[in-house]
């Protein structure tokens, strides 16, 4: 186990395009500034999916879908 204290992080999100379903995905990642480690996240099922959440194989990166604020109200239109 790390004797680093885990203070301070780093965090990157990549926004990226699912054209085939017209949809978005912010990739979230996060490192101890310290040692480097990356943090896994937890309680998430493996893969990727348009509308729900979920993490890369070996969980250090969160798959969130994500859309614009007026996004349901446009499709209820």
């Amino acid at each position: 186990m790390s004797e680093c204290e885990h203070k301070d992080f780093e965090a990157t999100v990549t926004i990226n395009r699912l054209e085939d379903v017209k949809r978005c995905v912010a990739d979230v990642r996060i490192v101890c500034l310290e040692c480097k480690r990356p943090f896994r996240f937890l309680g998430l099922p493996g893969g990727l999916h348009p509308e729900l959440p979920t993490v890369s194989v070996d969980a250090t990166e969160a798959r969130l879908p994500i859309a614009p604020a007026d996004f349901f109200l446009l499709e209820d239109s």
